[in-house]
C-alpha cells in the first residue's frame, strides 16, 4: 500500500492535517485565551491552502489513483462537516 501513495497523496494529508490541527489550536484559544494559538491556526489555514492548490495541480497532472481518489473524498467530507 505504501507503494502507491503519490505526491499528490503526501500533500492532500498535509491539508488534511494542517486543517485539523488549526480547528484543535482555535479550541485551545477558547480555552486558554494565549493569542500565540490563534495566530498558529491563522497560518496553518494558509498552508492547507497552498497544499490544496498544489495536490490539486499535482493529481490532474498526473492522473491520480483509486487510492488518491478515496483520500481525496475522505478529507472533503471532513472539511465540509469540521
Amino acid at each position: 500500500m505504501l507503494r502507491s501513495y503519490t505526491v499528490a497523496d503526501v500533500f492532500t494529508l498535509a491539508n488534511g492535517s494542517s486543517g485539523t490541527i488549526a480547528i484543535f489550536l482555535c479550541l485551545n484559544y477558547i480555552a486558554e485565551g494565549r493569542n500565540q494559538f490563534l495566530w498558529i491556526a491563522f497560518l496553518l489555514l494558509f498552508a492547507a491552502l497552498g497544499c490544496d492548490i498544489i495536490d490539486g495541480y499535482w493529481s490532474r497532472k498526473s492522473g491520480g489513483n483509486r487510492f488518491s481518489r478515496l483520500i481525496w473524498i475522505l478529507w472533503r467530507m471532513l472539511s465540509l462537516f469540521a
